[in-house]
């Protein structure tokens, strides 16, 4: 089933155990994590990845993690953000969701 799903066989287990000891919701939605919260809201995320996912401004071959900061804050995403908040979103870049 693990290598069905691309995921490790530890992963299934996991799933498993807390399916039969807590139920079907906790088994398909993990509980929040300790740490830092989430610099960027579910909408702030989205319009950062389309924003990626498009051409990068004029003059730019590619779009760097310095460069989504500037245009999100350029752009209204946000008023002001931190690189790496945006490692976050960028897609191969680390964290996400």
């Amino acid at each position: 089933m693990a290598s069905h799903l691309g995921v490790a066989p530890k992963t299934v287990r996991a799933i498993a155990r807390r399916y039969e000891e807590e139920g079907l919701e906790p088994a398909l939605y993990e509980k929040p994590r300790p740490g830092q919260p989430r610099v960027l809201d579910a909408g702030q995320s989205q319009r950062i990845i389309a924003m990626v996912c498009s051409q990068p401004p004029d003059g730019r071959a590619r779009w760097s993690v310095r460069l989504i900061a500037q245009e999100a804050v350029k752009r209204k995403v946000v008023p002001q953000v931190g690189r790496w908040a945006i490692c976050g979103e960028k897609p191969g870049l680390g964290g996400g969701e």
